[in-house]
């Protein structure tokens, strides 16, 4: 059997276990809580910025979210003001103020504390 026809039959196999051996030593990924990121905000002014632009990039998702969910014609996850766009700057605050009034919102991963402080601040009567 000529030499490319044996790679051809092993590649399989050696691509089986290339992913094994990604896996196996790919590190777990958990998202941090919300108390992590309010203390590092506090404590890093450097860090501001990433932080209030991840928040944005989790409230934009958000907002993906609710816009599906009302096309579809089921209620949304909450209700802000249709004339209010919140800046990031404001999403951490609101995050940061709803954590302080509810300690659970501290330990739940920063996009969930976003989306249950949107919830207590815009709720959906």
């Amino acid at each position: 059997m000529p030499p490319i026809h044996r790679l051809a039959r092993m590649l399989p196999s050696v691509a089986a276990l290339a992913g094994v051996l990604v896996i196996s030593f790919s590190p777990a990924r958990a998202e941090k809580d919300a108390a992590f990121f309010i203390a590092m905000y506090a404590r890093s002014p450097t860090d501001r910025a990433w932080i209030e632009d991840y928040l944005g990039a989790n409230y934009n998702g958000l907002s993906w979210a609710n816009a599906d969910l009302q096309s579809k014609n089921l209620p949304p996850l909450f209700c802000q003001p249709v004339q209010f766009v919140p800046t990031n700057n404001q999403l951490y605050d609101i995050v940061k103020r709803q954590s302080e009034a509810d300690q659970e919102i501290k330990t739940l991963p920063f996009g969930a504390a976003l989306l249950r402080s949107l919830q207590k601040v815009f709720p959906c009567v």
